[in-house]
């Protein structure tokens, strides 16, 4: 994991950026991005390397956004969150996707809170919380590790064929 050598502060009101999104298109590879309390309900992309997301808090601190794979064109592409680049680093974030499972009238129903598609990806103290299909994993791009991590859902929580390893 690379030293960062910058960080910026999201949060709903007097932060450097009041979305996620928006601080990952300013900054550079190496920022650490300090997330604080608040619901977040966007598209999250991370395709630079040494990312480090802090938040406040594991149940306040919540990126979410409500897409299925009928809606998505895809059970990847319905992601809230999509981790491309080696080494992420996550620490007290609720990962969601709240999309209306059981009130949906769309057949393919599936809705990913998280992708990891990045090598070197870690999360600490995190939640991750989808009906189906919550974190996808992929390994020929990758390893991830998981500590003191909740993950949540009803169908294939846990899936794709990514190499996690998860601890306490």
């Amino acid at each position: 994991f690379a030293k960062a050598s910058t960080s910026v502060t999201v949060a709903k009101s007097g932060g450097d950026y009041t979305t996620v999104t928006s601080a990952l298109n300013a900054v550079s590879s190496g920022t650490i991005i300090y997330i604080k309390n608040g619901t977040y309900k966007e598209k999250i992309t991370v395709s630079k390397s040494n990312i480090t997301f802090i938040g406040d808090s594991n149940t306040s601190t919540i990126l979410t956004y409500s897409d299925s794979s009928s809606a998505a064109g895809g059970t990847t592409a319905s992601a809230s969150v999509t981790i491309s680049a080696s080494g992420f680093r996550a620490e007290n974030i609720y990962f969601k996707n709240d999309f209306d499972y059981d009130n949906s009238s769309v057949s393919n129903k599936q809705a990913v809170a998280v992708v990891c598609k990045a090598d070197q990806a870690s999360f600490y103290n995190c939640r991750f919380h989808s009906h189906q299909d919550t974190l996808e994993l992929w390994s020929g791009t990758g390893r991830q590790y998981f500590s003191g991590c909740t993950i949540e859902g009803c169908v294939d929580f846990i899936f794709g064929n990514g190499t996690g390893l998860f601890e306490n």
